[in-house]
């Protein structure tokens, strides 16, 4: 396979997983895990055949209750799409409104959270939140302190001040990028190009329950210091159930 617009010929999964994260525009992103999907095709399908190959996580390491496990279809789309493992993994759960952290497939801790009111799609203008894998592809306000208000990722004032008393978008923002082509990725089902961020918001009450406009809020106390935790490239599980 051949990436013109680098110059290079790239053949191996490895060089094209350095290349996923070194802040290639979207488009270009999703049609080259478009080729690497098909490139890896068969060897996927042979290792998703064989059981043992599953990183599934360790007895022992899981409750059993779903905001706890790391779901199969989480392993499932990794390997379909060739993405390697990250240290840290969140995983959003939109029928129980949590948020669950992972480090090296071990659960940590989870947050409650809001998903969108409208419920869950992928397309753009539904103002619904996607389902899928996705990673943080650009983290937005480290420093500023809760309650920091932006518009267009820019800082516009702060939620003490009247006119921003509402705002939609405070304190922090993890900006996500969809992984899988046809899905989150690519034309009009783009997670990154529909703006899906997770953030703060004013109406740190609706926390719990379907509120957002697409988007997924966390109260300040528990963004900021995932904020400071997850490095850009980690990745995010968004599932129903």
């Amino acid at each position: 396979m051949t990436a013109a617009c680098f110059g290079t010929r790239i053949t191996s999964p490895a060089a094209l997983q350095l290349v996923f994260l070194s802040g290639i525009p979207p488009a270009i992103e999703c049609d080259m895990l478009k080729m690497r999907r098909n490139k890896m095709g068969k060897r996927l399908k042979h290792e998703m055949d064989e059981p043992a190959v599953h990183p599934t996580p360790v007895k022992g390491r899981c409750s059993g209750r779903p905001e706890e496990c790391l779901p199969p279809d989480f392993f499932a789309a990794s390997q379909k799409n060739g993405i390697a493992p990250t240290q840290f993994v969140l995983v959003v759960n939109i029928a129980r409104q949590v948020i669950s952290l992972f480090e090296k497939n071990k659960f940590a801790k989870k947050f409650p959270c809001s998903t969108s009111r409208f419920g869950i799609g992928q397309q753009e203008g539904t103002n619904c939140t996607p389902l899928g894998l996705h990673r943080i592809a650009e983290k937005i306000g480290a420093g500023e302190p809760p309650g920091t208000v932006f518009k267009s990722r820019r800082i516009a004032g702060h939620t003490s001040q009247p006119e921003f008393a509402g705002a939609k978008i405070t304190t922090r923002i993890l900006w996500l990028r969809g992984l899988e082509p046809g899905l989150n990725c690519g034309g009009n089902v783009d997670s990154h190009a529909r703006y899906i961020y997770i953030h703060g918001t004013a109406d740190q009450a609706s926390i719990g329950r379907p509120a957002s406009c697409g988007c997924i809020h966390l109260a300040d106390a528990d963004l900021i210091p995932l904020f400071d935790l997850l490095p850009a490239g980690t990745l995010v599980w968004i599932s129903e159930k």
